[in-house]
């Protein structure tokens, strides 16, 4: 097992990208977004009677903030090329590294925000909310499982 794979899985930027969303959302005006749910969660959600049937979207009001991994850039570094961190002699034997870097050569279209620069959260009805959050929480302990499976070497 080298140290750059470990580094690699470990970090948020490769984690949150082995995660699925849960929904999309777009504006729909006056502070509030449809809500697409994927094909897995609406059944879910209709089956509990918290979605109409045959309905896959909600129109709720929503938050939005700035997103904290990209801090409203909409990009990241590609994380295989600094998740074992970066350090002085790698730009001072390679100026043309340096300046590329520094430029965004190396950037990604941010993971978490999908390059939208704000994350919108939308205010679900609390049963609802209560549903996305254990679907969001199982896949993102499936992705940690997946990670430090690839950690390891798996």
């Amino acid at each position: 097992m080298s140290l750059e794979n470990y580094n690699y899985w470990n970090d948020a930027r490769v984690i949150i990208g082995l995660t699925s969303p849960m929904y999309k959302v777009t504006p729909h005006g006056g502070g509030r977004v449809k809500v697409q749910f994927t094909d897995n969660i609406a059944e879910s959600l209709q089956e509990r009677d918290l979605l109409p049937e045959g309905s896959t979207t909600l129109i709720v009001e929503a938050e939005f903030e700035l997103c904290g991994m990209c801090s409203g850039s909409g990009s990241v570094v590609n994380p295989s090329i600094d998740c074992c961190g970066i350090v002085e002699d790698d730009f001072r034997d390679d100026r043309e590294f340096e300046a590329d870097y520094f430029a965004g050569a190396f950037d990604i279209k941010c993971p978490e925000c999908a390059g939208l620069r704000v994350n919108s959260t939308p205010n679900f009805p609390d049963a609802v909310a209560l549903e996305v959050a254990e679907w969001e929480e199982a896949e993102w302990e499936h992705a940690l499982e997946v990670a430090a499976e690839r950690r390891m070497g798996c």
